[in-house]
């Protein structure tokens, strides 16, 4: 019997032809068949959870901010539904500091508008606003409701740094019967704000009578009645023209 090791007539060892190295072998090589299967429906299955990954990322991505808007949408409307019950209630004590109205404004036609001398001797409410903000929309159906209250008595004026096409668009879609400004320069100290909606009611002296931050019922009874008492104030603009 060859020794092991021995070399065979087709160059093979006599110890690799043994019935146990044979054995040896076809586990070796069904080990190595069943971990190839193994490796190769990992790799499918490992495919498959990427691509279920990438494709819940892509529509996380999507529907997040929509749920996100969503939100905001529904305070503004919860927020507005508290105003309209609830209504605003104007400070007791008007806050007096005057204000320089030497500033200029666009009008969404383009024509410039000097606040000092177009609306001299009218109460102004002025209304800082936005179209991305929901408390500032929410709020500009009451805004209506006072324009149409007071025509042209009053002076209602919404102010935005947005761009031309924007508010043209914005305007266009809602309908609003007052008009809306675009910036055409830095406002005065006092109106600058770091927060919108904030809205300004100037009395006809040129004096601030009312700020207020965040969304506001501006239809509601004690509104009107305090914009009435600034109408009836006397001015000191026009007691200066008739002396």
């Amino acid at each position: 019997m060859p020794l092991p090791g021995t070399l065979t007539a087709r160059g093979r060892r006599f110890d690799e032809l043994s019935v146990p190295h044979i054995v040896h072998q076809s586990f070796h090589h069904f080990a190595m068949h069943l971990a190839s299967g193994y490796n190769g429906r990992s790799e499918i299955k490992m495919k498959i959870i990427n691509k279920s990954t990438v494709i819940g990322f892509l529509v996380g991505a999507i529907i997040s901010p929509c749920l996100l808007i969503g939100a905001f949408y529904l305070f503004a409307v919860t927020q507005m539904a508290e105003l309209e019950s609830e209504g605003f209630s104007p400070p007791d004590i008007p806050i007096n500091n005057t204000v320089s109205l030497d500033w200029e404004i666009q009008s969404l036609d383009g024509r410039k508008v000097n606040l000092e001398t177009e609306f001299e001797d009218k109460v102004l409410f002025v209304n800082f606003w936005a179209t991305w903000c929901p408390p500032c929309v929410a709020e500009m159906p009451s805004i209506e409701k006072l324009h149409k209250k007071f025509k042209n008595r009053i002076v209602i004026i919404c102010i935005s740094q947005e761009d031309l096409k924007t508010l043209q668009e914005f305007q266009l879609k809602k309908k609003y019967k007052f008009p809306l400004y675009y910036m055409a320069g830095d406002p005065p100290e006092e109106f600058k704000t770091e927060s919108i909606p904030v809205t300004f009611i100037i009395s006809r002296n040129r004096k601030i009578s009312l700020k207020h931050n965040g969304g506001a019922n501006w239809s509601h009874p004690k509104v009107i009645n305090f914009i009435k008492t600034l109408m009836h104030e006397k001015s000191e603009h026009a007691a200066g023209r008739d002396a």
